[in-house]
């Protein structure tokens, strides 16, 4: 618990430093869990990235605890990390969840996964009368366009740290995804490490034509000798501007 106690002090600086200390999330984990992450998870990565978003869970979310989610070309739910169980989280929790690391690795499916499980809800809105004769035939069946839906401002942001080790599988289905994300209350903080070039998240990050910019890249080989310092500065980099725009967009109250 000292290490918790610890962790959390150094996140608390770097939320104050970006003025969003105490702001309230739900914050959310999805992890990598291919095969080639096999290594990470036997020489403790993956247990250091629970506990120091873990502390940083302590600050920043409204339970002081992490939603957690496997993904590789499934997803695995998994009890949440709290500062109770987080000693052992990775292996007497979360691995026996996973029971056994799968090979691919696809996005979308974590990516939609934040959408059902967090979204904004759909506004009700009187149903629209079908048009009749010239008119239907003029603007068809009078059908709202996709994610047309107007949505209701979310109360509380949500914020998921997705790391991962490797490029997907399912890129088209990825932005379309994230493109979706963008008109909810969700930001996503992408990190990947390993060796990888990671062109694919770069673009992520970049990608145009969404309501809002939802989501931060970076990438490390070894995010374990990254300093709680910089990894918590770097991870909240772009957080709080989105906290901003979400709010003068109507997406979060």
């Amino acid at each position: 618990m000292a290490i918790l106690v610890d962790l959390s002090k150094k996140a608390k600086v770097s939320l104050e430093k970006k003025n969003i200390f105490g702001e309230k999330a739900e914050v959310v984990l999805y992890m990598d869990t291919s095969i080639s992450m096999e290594r990470r998870y036997q020489n403790g990565t993956v247990q250091n990235v629970v506990e120091r978003l873990l502390g940083l869970a302590m600050n920043l979310d409204d339970n002081e605890s992490i939603d957690v989610c496997g993904f590789d070309v499934k997803l695995t739910e998994a009890p949440n990390a709290t500062p109770a169980n987080h000693a052992s989280y990775v292996d007497d929790i979360l691995l026996k969840k996973v029971k056994q690391l799968g090979g691919g690795t696809h996005y979308a499916p974590a990516i939609r996964k934040a959408i059902s499980d967090y979204g904004n809800k759909p506004e009700t809105v009187a149903p629209v009368p079908a048009a009749k004769g010239f008119l239907s035939k003029l603007l068809g069946k009078n059908q709202p366009a996709p994610n047309s839906t107007p949505l209701k401002p979310r109360k509380m942001p949500v914020y998921i740290l997705f790391v991962t080790d490797g490029e997907n599988q399912d890129r088209a289905a990825t932005e379309a995804a994230i493109k979706e994300a963008s008109r909810h209350g969700i930001f996503f903080q992408f990190v990947g490490i390993g060796n990888e070039q990671f062109n694919f998240l770069q673009k992520l990050d970049d990608l145009q034509d969404r309501v809002i910019d939802n989501a931060d890249f970076f990438k490390i080989s070894d995010i374990t000798s990254m300093s709680d310092e910089e990894l918590y500065d770097r991870i909240l980099n772009e957080f709080p501007s989105w906290l901003n725009e979400a709010r003068s967009k109507g997406i979060l109250e």
